[in-house]
């Protein structure tokens, strides 16, 4: 079966019909020139013609190279400038990103770095999602999320994992309310992200071991910290939230910092693992790994 024409040779052969000359060929390709010679020994198997008449001083085309050299050369020279077009616009940082996060952590601190990257780089446009974790790894394993923004860390064949971020883990109250942290935890009415919400949980284990999760009363169980804050802020309950979805209320004091101990979190970011990940995702990447939070 006749093999395909190799167009590596075919750029060989019209360096050489360009200066009717191999060594001068072979200093521009880069090529020793017996390899050359090689290439052009194959591409005159493949048309089954000789492409060049050779003696001691010149060397000349044939009437079938010259004619290689009208119907192609014009073609070769228009693909080598398609890809260098097509180089430069892959250099440019331009186009769109598609990033998942958290909605708390993304609205009260990613919003405001990102802000700050899109001045940097006007021509980027981000596409902002705000997805669960699992929503987010998923999206990202089917190549509908460039990044994402998680809580948990991710050992997945294909995705690669950067912590970017610790949290303090604070516990807060109403401004109003009558706290005792020495009374039974069991007592104390609790706002929750969940049934088994992860930071709640994590805070009690560290500072009041013996507490019996399935005991814990819950007043409110809704998965949106804003929302806990808002109870929070109308009704004497407690909840352990990020210290960073709380701040502006903290320093307005229209809530409490129940107890000055508190615990860390980290934030991961995730993106698929590429030898050669696109330049403009790249650059966001490591833009969020550096940043200062």
């Amino acid at each position: 079966m006749r093999q395909g024409l190799n167009y590596n040779h075919l750029e060989s052969f019209l360096c050489v019909a360009k200066y009717l000359s191999f060594s001068k060929a072979s200093r521009e390709l880069n090529i020793a020139q017996p390899a050359i010679s090689k290439q052009i020994k194959s591409l005159e198997g493949f048309f089954n013609q000789q492409l060049f008449i050779r003696s001691r001083q010149t060397v000349n085309l044939t009437p079938f190279g010259q004619e290689i050299v009208v119907r192609l050369g014009g073609l070769h020279n228009e693909l080598g400038h398609r890809v260098e077009e097509i180089r430069e616009f892959s250099s440019v940082l331009s186009g769109e990103i598609r990033l998942g996060c958290l909605s708390e952590v993304g609205e009260k601190v990613f919003i405001k770095v990102l802000s700050k990257f899109k001045k940097e780089y006007p021509d980027i446009q981000l596409h902002i999602q705000f997805l669960k974790g699992n929503e987010i790894v998923q999206n990202l394993k089917q190549g509908q999320l460039d990044i994402g923004i998680i809580a948990d860390k991710v050992v997945q064949e294909n995705i690669r994992c950067f912590k970017i971020l610790d949290e303090e883990i604070i516990m807060i109250a109403n401004r109003t309310t009558d706290f005792d942290l020495k009374g039974k935890i069991n007592q104390l009415p609790f706002v929750a992200y969940s049934l088994n919400d992860p930071l709640l949980m994590s805070f009690l284990q560290k500072f009041s071991p013996r507490f019996q999760a399935q005991k814990l009363n819950f007043e409110f169980i809704v998965n949106s910290h804003r929302s806990m804050l808002e109870i929070i802020k109308e009704r004497p309950y407690f909840c352990v939230v990020p210290r960073l979805s709380v701040e502006k209320e903290l320093k307005a004091k229209t809530i409490v910092q129940v107890t000055q101990k508190s615990i860390k979190s980290s934030l991961y970011l995730i993106q698929q693992e590429q030898e050669f990940p696109e330049r403009k995702v790249a650059t966001l990447s490591t833009f969020l790994r550096k940043h200062k939070y």
